[in-house]
């Protein structure tokens, strides 16, 4: 969980993270849930935007600050390219923030069997589908917590650093 979740940003910048969706659809299929990739993707998609938003609250400059918000609400919906190209990544800090805020999370998911029941985008449409078909709700709640957990931890790490935004 670690090591996939928190190396998550640089998977998907070369196009790697599709690579795992045939073994998450087959994972759902015979197991009837996924364990690695669309919770990892979950994790790094709200870390992604808590990173994005907070570098729209830190700029001055009003088309950092339009770019980073926008971008921050399309990686809250599981599209995290335009904020990972576009601010973290450029910005340096936000895209670390995010690797390691994504590892400490995934790690702690991993350990306590975070599981996704469907196969969609993961943002915050889709965490319904890590409800659990036996109506339990254990793996429901650690999804909400993680998705904010990771939302609100990269929010307020990168809210805290120095970002040079020349």
């Amino acid at each position: 969980g670690l090591i996939f979740t928190g190396f998550m940003p640089m998977i998907i910048m070369v196009g790697m993270h599709y690579a795992f969706f045939p073994t998450a659809m087959q994972s759902i299929q015979n197991t009837g849930f996924d364990l690695v990739l669309l919770p990892a993707n979950l994790i790094h998609n709200s870390a992604q935007a808590g990173a994005a938003f907070a570098v729209g609250v830190k700029a001055k400059d009003k088309d950092v600050k339009s770019l980073a918000m926008s971008t921050g609400i399309s990686a809250v919906f599981g599209v995290t390219e335009p904020a990972m190209y576009g601010v973290n990544l450029k910005y340096k800090k936000p895209f670390y923030v995010v690797m390691g805020v994504s590892g400490a999370i995934g790690m702690v998911t991993v350990m306590l069997g975070l599981k996704s029941f469907t196969f969609a985008v993961p943002g915050i449409l889709s965490i319904a589908g890590y409800a659990e078909p036996n109506g339990g709700y254990f793996n429901l709640i650690l999804a909400l917590v993680a998705y904010i957990a990771a939302f609100v931890g990269s929010f307020v790490i990168t809210l805290m650093m120095k970002i040079d935004f020349e």
